[in-house]
């Protein structure tokens, strides 16, 4: 998903299912390492949190060069 499907085609997601979905993959790694689900010392042996971190991480740079959530706190833990 490159960055002009993203915001000038506006597929394969709207802008709104790009917010719920950045806002799922920030509260799971959020909640993942508050709760003490994942050893934050072992990130890497974890392929579900990598995944959903990277993805997250994607959205956030994405977000931080042209910002698609409209909301200042979107990124604050929750």
């Amino acid at each position: 998903l490159d960055e002009e499907e993203m915001y000038e085609k506006g597929g394969p997601f709207t802008v709104s299912q790009l917010c719920a979905i950045a806002k799922f993959c920030n509260h799971f790694c959020f909640r993942s390492v508050w709760n003490g689900y994942v050893n934050t010392q072992q990130l890497s042996n974890c392929a579900l949190f990598s995944s959903v971190y990277q993805l997250c991480m994607l959205l956030y740079n994405r977000d931080c060069r042209r910002s698609f959530t409209k909301d200042a706190k979107f990124w604050l833990a929750p």
